[in-house]
């Protein structure tokens, strides 16, 4: 009888902490997922009929892209070697992030800017553009063990298994970003403060389904 009281009482704590945390997830603002992955958009394809249309299909497909979202950052997570704070981690991104914004600023009037560095981060990563000095990037993704290309490859084998991304390019495209996000919203993080590190996308999950 006393077995199962304690039992039942320490469920009962478990259930209101996962409640608890699952309400300071998702209170709003806290998952800036729409506003990134606008924002990103317009940095991979500036001032385009292409960028508006992709804007629909995002908010169509909210949920879908937020799944690839939750993917990406899975997968930066589990392909994360280093166990603590990188070497140079915090001034690597910032190095990184202040050669991308000057690669696309030059020469190009009324270029779109964000202040959010997990943005422009997951623009390098998309889009690796050739001739800017990406060797910041090169050497965090190295102290970290995340590879350019793993990533690709991960990519591109989970995009075989998504239905629509096969009868949809611009899906596929609106995946390609959500994923790439995802990856550098948990580089960025691991470089900055692993310490304080949020969960991963797929430990909210089992909390959900536990919750169900």
């Amino acid at each position: 009888m006393i077995l199962s009281v304690v039992s039942g009482t320490t469920f009962g704590w478990l259930l209101l902490i996962q409640f608890w945390i699952l309400l300071l997830w998702f209170r709003p603002g806290r998952n800036p997922f729409a506003r990134r992955l606008d924002q990103l958009l317009a940095l991979l394809l500036p001032g385009t009929a292409l960028t508006r249309k992709l804007r629909g299909g995002a908010r169509r497909w909210r949920a879908q892209l937020r799944a690839v979202y939750a993917q990406g950052y899975q997968v930066a997570s589990e392909t994360i070697s280093s166990p603590g704070e990188v070497a140079r981690g915090r001034e690597l991104v910032q190095e990184a992030v202040e050669a991308l914004n000057t690669e696309r600023a030059g020469g190009r009037a009324g270029a779109p800017t964000t202040d959010d560095s997990v943005v422009v981060f997951a623009y390098g990563l998309g889009a690796w553009p050739s001739g800017v000095d990406l060797t910041s990037l090169e050497q965090l993704l190295e102290e970290l063990g995340v590879s350019h290309a793993e990533l690709r490859k991960r990519f591109e084998s989970l995009i075989r298994t998504v239905a629509i991304a096969n009868r949809n390019r611009e899906f596929r495209e609106l995946a390609a970003a959500s994923f790439v996000l995802g990856a550098a919203a948990r580089i960025v993080e691991a470089a900055g403060a692993p310490g304080r590190s949020l969960p991963p996308p797929r430990w909210l999950a089992t909390i959900k389904t536990h919750l169900r």
